[in-house]
This record gives C-alpha cells, sequence and structure tokens, in this order.
C-alpha cells in the first residue's frame, strides 16, 4: 500500500472513531441491542448518551422498548449490514459517530434494519447516541 493510499485512508475515518475498530464498533452495539432482547431497559437507559438523555424521557424510553419488543417477539437473526464513521449526526454537535446497522428478522417482523449510533467523542468508551428499528 502507498503512503497516498494510507493517507486517504486515516483521512476518510475520523480520529477518534479510528479508535474504535469495526469489530469492536459492532461488539458494542450487539451488546446494547442484547439488553434490549433481554429486557434490560434500565441497563439499556444507562448506555444511551448524556444527550440523548437530554432530548428523551427515561419512562417513555422503556415503555417504548417493551411495546417495541413485544409487538416483534422474539428474535430469529441478526446480521451486521453495515458500520460507518461520521463527524456529524442529527441534533448533535459535530464529534465522532459510528453508525452500526444490523439486518434482524423477528417472529412478528420478517424484516427490520436496526441502527445504533455510538457516540465516540470522549474516546473509545463510546455512548449510544441514538437507537431505532425500522
Amino acid at each position: 500500500m502507498t503512503l497516498t493510499a494510507i493517507l486517504i485512508i486515516s483521512l476518510a475515518i475520523p480520529a477518534g472513531a479510528a479508535l474504535l475498530s469495526q469489530s469492536q464498533a459492532e461488539n458494542q452495539a450487539r451488546g446494547f441491542l442484547k439488553q434490549l432482547d433481554q429486557g434490560q431497559n434500565s441497563e439499556s437507559w444507562q448506555a444511551m448518551s448524556d444527550l440523548f438523555q437530554t432530548f428523551n424521557n427515561q419512562d417513555h424510553w422503556q415503555t417504548r422498548q417493551q411495546a417495541i419488543r413485544t409487538s416483534y417477539s422474539s428474535l430469529l437473526s441478526r446480521e451486521l449490514k453495515n458500520v460507518s464513521y461520521r463527524t456529524t449526526f442529527n441534533l448533535s454537535p459535530d464529534g465522532e459517530y459510528v453508525i452500526v446497522q444490523f439486518r434482524s428478522s423477528y417472529q412478528n417482523k420478517a424484516e427490520s434494519i436496526e441502527t445504533v449510533v455510538l457516540d465516540c467523542s470522549s474516546g473509545p468508551e463510546c455512548s449510544i447516541r441514538e437507537y431505532v428499528i425500522q
């Protein structure tokens, strides 16, 4: 690999996020999703970033997650779709974000995309900035 190629690759990944490899990002996102799958909504709330907690209510978060998991029923499969790095994210200050997406299938929801956004602005100990299931 040439020096130019290494430089281009290193510029494509935000500095703080580069501390978190794709497999580390996937593992952290899977750990968070496992909490949701197991109904550990209190614990999942604690994993959320301060900014997320400012925008959301803990009781609403827990009720919503419980309703989603109850209606979708049991997880059948979850496969990594994509990991991407960004320096911006909606309603957030510029920083270091890792977006991890999974293709998931539940007993009552055959196809869904789960997106976990990690906020790594403070280093490799990332918090969850956002979680969306579509």
